[in-house]
């Protein structure tokens, strides 16, 4: 008698399980079913399975951008030379673009003064503080 309930019980549970899958409803994961994102990846700021191309400073997550230190956005002034004007002068570097996957964030950025360069810098997100990977 057991065994056959636990039969229609399967057969029930088949039976209905594509209407909720269709329906948007309740969905029975297989084992080693992977579709489901992990916890932390439900946690990054970013899609997993592409890059996203940030063209803007200010389009980037400012907790990110403040492990950094202070930088301009494109396009804006941004100390290029070791020669200091009067008064406050502009931050030393200035952001040029940045790419997000998953929890990790790159900025390409460049740094001002008598050995003006460009540089990159990885960020890792960890559900709560964004570290730097690379110095």
């Amino acid at each position: 008698m057991l065994m056959r309930l636990t039969i229609l019980g399967l057969a029930g549970m088949a039976a209905i399980a594509p209407a909720l899958a269709d329906s948007g409803g309740l969905r029975l994961a297989a084992a080693g079913d992977r579709s489901r994102p992990s916890p932390a990846a439900a946690a990054c700021p970013f899609l997993v399975d592409s890059p996203t191309t940030i063209a803007a400073k200010s389009d980037s997550p400012a907790e990110a951008i403040q492990v950094i230190g202070e930088m301009a956005d494109k396009g804006e002034p941004f100390q290029v030379s070791d020669a200091l004007p009067a008064g406050p002068h502009p931050p030393w570097s200035r952001f040029v673009s940045a790419q997000g996957q998953g929890c990790d964030l790159t900025i390409d950025y460049e740094h001002g003064g008598i050995g003006h360069f460009r540089a990159k810098k990885r960020l890792h997100f960890d559900g709560l503080n964004w570290t730097l990977v690379n110095r």
